[in-house]
């Protein structure tokens, strides 16, 4: 192994340290990590001491949604009382920016279902953070302080999202696969309908069948 890429799994081997995580073993932890995307991703400035706070969940698997099977955690502190205020902040949240921005207090559920499972320490590998999972780019361009504060997080996701409708012309099913592929990229895909979902990247279409499913369905 070259230099670089010694160094390279130092940088993620610090960086998973500060998450309170179990090494077991530490080589295998880092290998399920795809290094070049997540240190090029991961904005130091603004993260640093977000990702420093102990008792996050953090999905480092890559899965589409960020479950408590996914990773393995010490100093977990929110009990069933935190759980249940957390909940409650949730439903809070999403009726506040639900009618901040006009936007279905359903869609904005389902929506959060399908990015975190409800969980607001959530971050993938990508650098996507919270129950919304907003980039780095959204967080800057939004102002959020804190983009773990669930009323924060849900305000930008659902600010970013009313922007994608307003884009398509009040096409929540066009916005819902441009919150997750970018508006640029469903441009080019020729994308229109739920008929047409096999025209999208797989994570895309996978996104956008299974959001519309809890949003007309439940979950």
């Amino acid at each position: 192994m070259n230099l670089k890429g010694v160094a390279e799994i130092c940088v993620v081997g610090i960086l998973v340290s500060q998450l309170g995580f179990v090494c077991k073993p530490c080589s295998s932890l880092v290998s399920s990590i795809d290094k070049q995307i997540f240190l090029e991703t991961l904005n130091y400035d603004l993260h640093n001491k977000f990702l420093s706070r102990k008792s996050y969940r953090v999905n480092i698997t890559g899965n589409e949604s960020c479950n408590l099977e996914d990773v393995e955690i010490i100093n977990e502190d929110c009990n069933l009382d935190c759980e249940m205020k957390n909940k409650n902040q949730i439903e809070d949240a999403i009726n506040i920016s639900a009618t901040k921005y006009g936007v279905d207090e359903k869609l904005i559920k389902s929506l959060i279902k399908q990015e975190s499972n409800f969980n607001p320490n959530c971050v993938s590998s990508a650098g996507a953070i919270g129950l919304m999972q907003i980039m780095p780019n959204t967080i800057k361009k939004f102002n959020v302080e804190d983009p773990y504060d669930i009323y924060q997080n849900i305000d930008a996701g659902t600010k970013h999202l009313k922007g994608m409708i307003e884009r398509y012309e009040g096409d929540i099913v066009k916005a819902v696969a441009a919150y997750n592929c970018g508006g640029n990229s469903l441009d080019k895909s020729g994308f229109e309908s739920l008929e047409d979902v096999s025209m999208l990247p797989k994570e895309t279409r996978i996104h956008v069948t299974k959001v519309f499913h809890y949003y007309e369905n439940g979950f």
